[in-house]
């Protein structure tokens, strides 16, 4: 009897399992194969409604300047623009830096919370919708960097009036910092560039993940606002905005840059507490999706085996320890029924690889064909991570039986350390002081002490200084060594700047016109085919007379193929 039931509960994993590959590979074949869905994407920049952007930080003094350069710097209607941090509780000095800014641009505006029991993102995210003045609402972690172009792009989506979630693309920043990091790349990669990406190409749920991403605000209020008492907020939303009848939308040329953790700790509490947010919603939507009145049967699919990816980990754990069972005590006759069953006992044991598959798949797609070596590696990464969202399943099990009332939630912020104070460019942004900022500035308060005044004005000048110093380079090859660096982890914006500094100071013809080639590349990948088709037209007149017959065909040729795809467009 006990070998029957270890039959059944096998097989049973094993058909998830079989489910979930063939998923993968759908996904993985949309993406290759497929028409790529783009809708209104290809309109940054026409449509410009009004924005509020929401930044919550708490203890952020190593990145919160780099953030607030790159709004800055945004390229976005400065009139239908603005950005809202929210101070939660920092006993560092986030919020003289924050201030700092606020002080200067009059776009920025800071929110300081030091009361309330509740804390964390949800709960600033909360605060600051309140402030916001204007109907999409962007959100932004405070670690991350988006390109210049990356508001236009993520608002594009929001002409469509039944589009209410907007979800952009995470690339990590810092990639080549460790055995880690490069991991996480890895799977960023294969995540966003195939899983999401196919999602959205086949009308199924894309997810939005936090951050990166926007959402309106009367439909925020309509489904009930940021629920303080998830630990993923973000899945929370987007399912109820689903299930509520509205389209959430991905765009991959989105881009925003962020800073993954450095160590397996951080990463362990990281994934530990997305996994029990993740499972939350499980308890809470799945038959709310089952018996949607709204979603069509394959959406229905897709959205329940999404609210289950945590709990794979466990099958696969139990998979393998009824695996051990059964290959000491035999099994019954009948399984010989089940060839294939036995054929891939051992593949049903370790997991699914059709998420290595994406991956690969992703990392093709985004011409990086030298970082495949590194996927075998990625077992490492793929066996944590089992453990740990096992662990978390069951974390999420014990809380929910026993069953805490929604207003006996308190939550605090789970910090995820930050290394470094680097930004995009290279260039440290702020330098780290250790002494703690007096928590004297409360929520909503308008006026402030002269000591705090005093502090402000001080860290204004500071920041004022650091803001607007430009990058610079000792020589032509440090400049180009920048922007080729740049151009690897795909930050395109910057390599932009840099290109234009090396055009400025570079001494020939040839290497001026070559940098022109550079930079028109570099639109065209951006999908910018005007500035492109400028850049080498630029540079096929600087070429005229340097002689160079070679590079002067590779323009003309560049030419030749742009001008038909412009026309065509326009």
């Amino acid at each position: 009897m006990v070998l029957f039931v270890v039959g059944v509960i096998l097989i049973f994993i094993f058909t998830v399992m079989i489910i979930y590959t063939v998923r993968h590979y759908c996904f993985l074949w949309n993406r290759l194969f497929g028409k790529q869905r783009r809708d209104f994407q290809d309109l940054p920049g026409k449509y410009q409604p009004g924005i509020s952007i929401l930044v919550p930080m708490h203890n952020e003094e190593k990145v919160a300047a780099n953030i607030l350069s790159r709004l800055v710097e945004m390229d976005y209607l400065r009139e239908r623009y603005e950005a809202i941090v929210i101070n939660d509780h920092s006993t560092d000095r986030t919020g003289q830096i924050a201030d700092g800014y606020a002080s200067k641009y009059d776009f920025i505006k800071v929110v300081h919370r030091t009361e309330g029991k509740n804390r964390g993102k949800a709960s600033a995210l909360k605060v600051g919708t309140v402030f916001a003045s204007h109907e999409i609402i962007l959100v932004f972690d405070a670690d991350y960097q988006p390109s210049k172009n990356c508001v236009q792009r993520l608002t594009a989506p929001f002409c469509d009036v039944a589009v209410g979630l907007v979800m952009g693309r995470v690339v990590p920043l810092n990639a080549p910092d460790s055995f880690l990091t490069r991991m996480l790349d890895l799977e960023r990669s294969g995540g966003y560039q195939v899983d999401q990406q196919a999602r959205y190409n086949l009308n199924f749920l894309p997810q939005y993940g936090g951050t990166v991403g926007g959402i309106r605000k009367n439909i925020l209020k309509a489904i009930g606002g940021w629920d303080v008492t998830k630990f993923a907020e973000d899945t929370d939303v987007t399912y109820r905005v689903f299930l509520n009848g509205w389209k959430v939308t991905y765009v991959n040329i989105a881009e925003c840059y962020e800073e993954v953790v450095h160590n397996w700790k951080e990463r362990r509490g990281q994934l530990r507490r997305w996994a029990i947010g993740h499972n939350q919603c499980l308890f809470a939507y799945f038959w709310k999706t089952l018996t949607s009145p709204i979603l069509k049967f394959a959406q229905k699919i897709d959205a329940l085996l999404l609210l289950y990816v945590y709990v794979i980990p466990v099958l696969m754990v139990i998979g393998w320890l009824l695996g051990i069972y059964v290959y000491f005590f035999g099994a019954y006759w009948w399984w010989i029924l089940f060839a294939a069953l036995m054929f891939t006992l051992a593949y049903n044991n370790v997991g699914n690889f059709a998420v290595f598959c994406e991956v690969g798949t992703s990392v093709v797609l985004d011409r990086r064909g030298r970082v495949v070596w590194l996927l075998p590696f990625n077992l490492f990464n793929f066996f944590a991570n089992m453990w740990v969202c096992a662990g978390a399943f069951f974390v999420t099990l014990f809380e929910g039986f026993k069953g805490v009332a929604k207003e006996e939630y308190i939550l605090e912020w789970e910090k995820t350390k930050r290394v470094s104070g680097i930004n995009a460019l290279g260039a440290e942004t702020i330098e780290r002081k250790e002494a703690p900022r007096p928590q004297i500035i409360k929520e909503k308060a308008v006026e402030e002490s002269k000591i705090v005044e005093k502090e402000v004005v001080e860290e204004s000048q500071t920041i004022e200084e650091k803001v607007t110093e430009e990058p610079k380079f000792a020589a032509l090859d440090s400049a180009l060594a920048e922007a080729y660096r740049l151009m690897r982890e795909r930050n395109y914006g910057d390599a932009v700047e840099v290109f234009k500094f090396a055009v400025q100071v570079a001494e020939d013809a040839t290497a001026t016109a070559m940098l022109e080639v550079e930079l028109g590349k570099i639109y065209f990948i951006l999908g910018e085919k005007k500035n492109a088709i400028q850049e080498f037209s630029e540079a096929s007149k600087i070429c005229a007379d340097c002689g160079n017959e070679d590079l002067k065909r590779e323009i003309e040729d560049m030419l030749n193929k742009l001008i038909p795809l412009s026309g065509k467009e326009s």
